[in-house]
């Protein structure tokens, strides 16, 4: 490698860049830890920087400095490579994401990065350095995407095998929790499947009563236990299944062995993958059938590529899309909300076919759904009562507009939020970090009047203060659309035994306590092994997601992108429905895909390599 002049001009500011971003500690900037300047003036305005800069840059640590060094010469010695032309606005796109994302962490609002001309000018610098760094990262990754790989893995990467592989793996995961992991959702749910509350929509009625019917089962023969772990060993064994068939076939269609090995060893190190296969919620076998449903769209969508498609295969994936999309809406009811925009977008991709009739047996699902849904449960006395959880996420919004402009508020306006809000304890319930805060002091009974007039109170709002409920979403949201909050999500808490109600008395054998205990340890280090940490944070997937759907537009392929819908659809109700700012299971859909997602864009490369070599 050549150091002339050039190659140090453009490489050192460079270095320098990512060095500064790497060694900057915003969490000890507070507006009170300035000491007071004597003088006025100039002078007061150099110690303020001064003392700025120190705390920012002052702390010292040999490991740390030696790991900053390192990391530097790394990319210092890396070989020149050729960036393509996407990898640019996605880097900086992402960075602005992470600087913003990382002050809404620290300080619940963006004034780390426009606070004053001190902090956006540290921001911009920071914001290079992680420019630069994504730059090498995604041109990296892409020259691995298009090219063959160096090091051949010759492993027949069937869905057996894979699926042996993962459940051995989370093997210690299911038995050390037996019978099962227990969500908040659920106790609730079987509760109303046994009769102790009415049946209602906020839960699924479809998961209440797939899961109250493994528990029923149990009861029946004197053992409630047994009935819950029975449901969690049906949904282990399931997610098990339909991640390894995924995996199996990204395998398949990329040739790409090395390929398989890599997610193999990431989803076994991916402590939610099998945390939430082990315990019960819907939201790991929801996205399971999303990734399904995304799986079939590939396989539409490259039948259809034939001069003359398979009539019987076409029948059979829009059965199977049906299929899967009828599942994943009735087990989480945005899944609607995903399968109609995918239903119509394959539709569009596929218009100039012959056979695109061939494509509306797709929609039963969607037409049994609604069936279900508006017909069936009401006629089983299935209350409806999913309104509250929607004006929830705006309520947050008027939170902190009330919080930060009580003044704003007329008497009329606080007896409209009487009338949907316990306003009393807004104070006391608002958590800026998650929407779930303010749930128990909502109206649950609110009338539509009630409702439509707070609407209109918002809407108000949204005009007069556009920024600060972006805020207020962004502040709910900002972890997943960024890795700024270390993650080390496995709740060992969620069991909740000893019910007072018989029929959920389920009981842990005594003897498993130690395994669970020296399980829960040995987690907690694995959690915390810096690949696996990474691997654990929501906002990776979602910068993965936007690297993979933008080389897929870069590609030219843009009816692939009917496979990121899920993941569309589901970046948008981070922005209007946020529920917790970093937690995993409400970024499921993302994670399912990450395979699939980066097995497409290589797919698409191969087919591209495919074309000019027989050109």
């Amino acid at each position: 490698m050549s150091f002339d002049k050039g190659f140090l001009k453009k490489r050192i500011p460079v270095i320098f860049l990512i060095y500064l971003f790497f060694s900057s500690e915003l969490e000890k900037i507070y507006p009170n830890i300035y000491a007071q300047p004597v003088s006025n003036g100039i002078s007061a305005v150099i110690s303020g920087f001064l003392q700025r800069i120190m705390a920012v840059f002052g702390s010292f640590s040999f490991e740390k400095e030696l790991l900053l060094l390192l990391i530097c010469a790394v990319i210092f010695l890396l070989p020149k490579i050729e960036i393509p032309s996407f990898v640019k606005p996605v880097s900086l796109f992402l960075s602005v994401l992470y600087i913003f994302g990382e002050s809404f962490y620290l300080n619940n609002s963006a004034s780390f990065v426009v606070g004053d001309l001190f902090m956006a000018v540290l921001s911009i610098i920071r914001g290079l350095g992680l420019f630069f760094i994504l730059i090498y990262i995604f041109s990296y990754l892409t020259k691995f995407i298009e090219s063959d790989e160096h090091v051949k893995v010759n492993i027949n990467w069937s869905t057996g095998k894979i699926a042996l592989i993962l459940g051995l793996v989370w093997l210690p995961q299911l038995i050390s929790i037996f019978p099962g992991g227990y969500q908040n959702d659920v106790q609730a749910e079987l509760m109303q499947f046994f009769g102790y509350t009415n049946w209602s929509d906020p839960h699924p009625p479809f998961f209440t009563f797939l899961i109250g019917c493994f528990v029923f089962l149990g009861n029946v023969i004197g053992e409630p236990t047994l009935g819950l772990f029975a449901y969690v060993l049906f949904q282990y064994l399931f997610i098990v299944t339909g991640v390894s068939y995924s995996l199996s076939y990204v395998i398949k269609k990329t040739e790409s062995a090395f390929l398989g090995l890599v997610a193999v060893i990431c989803i076994s190190l991916t402590c939610a993958y099998s945390y939430y296969a082990a315990t019960v919620g819907k939201d790991a076998p929801y996205s399971v059938f999303l990734l399904l449903l995304s799986v079939t769209v590939w396989k539409i969508i490259d039948e259809m590529k034939a001069d003359d498609p398979d009539r019987k295969k076409l029948i059979s994936y829009s059965l199977q899309f049906a299929l899967f999309s009828l599942l994943a809406s009735l087990i989480r009811h945005n899944g609607i909300y995903i399968a109609i925009p995918t239903f119509l977008i394959l539709l569009l991709v596929c218009r100039k076919s012959k056979k695109v009739v061939m494509l509306l047996p797709s929609a039963i699902g969607i037409v049994l759904f609604f069936i279900v849904t508006k017909a069936l449960y009401p006629a089983l006395g299935v209350e409806k009562s999913m309104d509250h959880l929607i004006y929830t996420n705006q309520l947050q919004h008027t939170a902190r507009i009330y919080s930060l402009y009580p003044e704003e508020f007329s008497e009329e306006d606080l007896d409209v939020l009487r009338g949907v809000i316990d306003l009393d304890k807004l104070d006391e319930y608002y958590n800026p970090l998650t929407s779930d805060g303010i749930k128990p002091i909502v109206n649950l009974g609110a009338p539509d009047e009630a409702v439509t007039k707070y609407n209109k109170l918002w809407l108000k709002q949204l005009r007069k203060h556009p920024f600060v409920i972006l805020e207020a979403s962004f502040n709910v949201t900002h972890g997943f659309f960024a890795p700024v909050a270390e993650n080390t999500e496995n709740d060992f808490s969620a069991y909740f035994y000893n019910s007072e109600y018989p029929e959920l008395n389920f009981r842990a054998p005594y003897k498993l306590r130690g395994i669970r205990e020296v399980y829960e340890y040995l987690l907690a280090v694995i959690i915390r092994l810096p690949g696996v940490r990474l691997l654990q944070n929501p906002g990776i997937y979602y910068w993965m997601f936007i690297f993979c759907s933008s080389y897929v537009a870069y590609r030219k392929k843009r009816k692939y992108l009917a496979l990121f819908m899920p993941g569309i659809i589901t970046t948008l109700f981070y922005l209007g429905f946020p529920a917790y700012y970093h937690h995993p299971r409400y970024s499921f859909p993302l994670v399912y895909a990450l395979w699939l997602y980066i097995g497409v864009c290589k797919y698409i490369a191969k087919e591209k390599t495919d074309y000019e070599e027989n050109s």
